[in-house]
């Protein structure tokens, strides 16, 4: 075993503890709302009727995860889709098995629309929305203090949730066969 050199203490500067205390209590505070947040999210969409839920709350929804305010009463102007976007997402996750996980990839799969719409006549189509929703998941995510592995799964299934996927793609990734 090495023996340390031991270092002196050194007398501190108390602005300089006034700052790294101030910082860490502003992220103390940052992360118990985003770990509230988290806890508001999960209950809402681990709820035995997750659309009233959600219409019932949200407001607080919206607060979380403001990026899905553009989603509501985007006009999908396409033949695939009579609702709009964010009536379509709350229809997809009434029929989204009860599982957390599954429900956030439904709840984000087309979050990305709004922002990759190409218009073409009277029909928009979304070429590139899987990939926007992915890193705009992967960005609310991070911003809600999820760790970086489940990130990546769920945004891996928000990226590919409009490519048609057989059971062998599934029964190899290990992150589409857990769900």
């Amino acid at each position: 075993i090495r023996n340390k050199r031991q270092r002196k203490p050194q007398k501190q500067n108390p602005r300089r503890l006034w700052r790294k205390e101030r910082i860490m209590s502003n992220r103390s505070d940052y992360m118990d709302m985003t770990n509230s947040d988290r806890v508001l999210l999960e209950n809402m969409l681990t709820s035995a009727n997750v659309v009233a839920t959600i219409r019932k709350n949200q407001d607080t929804l919206l607060r979380i995860i403001p990026e899905l305010k553009d989603m509501v009463g985007f006009d999908q102007r396409h033949p695939h889709h009579h609702l709009d976007a964010w009536e379509h997402t709350l229809c997809a996750l009434s029929h989204a098995p009860m599982d957390y996980d599954v429900r956030l990839a439904v709840l984000l799969h087309d979050i990305g629309k709004p922002h990759s719409v190409e218009v073409d006549g009277d029909i928009n189509h979304y070429p590139f929305h899987g990939a926007v929703s992915a890193r705009m998941t992967n960005e609310i995510l991070h911003r809600l203090g999820y760790p970086t592995q489940y990130i990546n799964e769920i945004a891996t299934i928000v990226e590919m949730h409009d490519i048609g996927l057989s059971k062998h793609d599934i029964a190899t990734n290990n992150a589409l066969a857990k769900k």
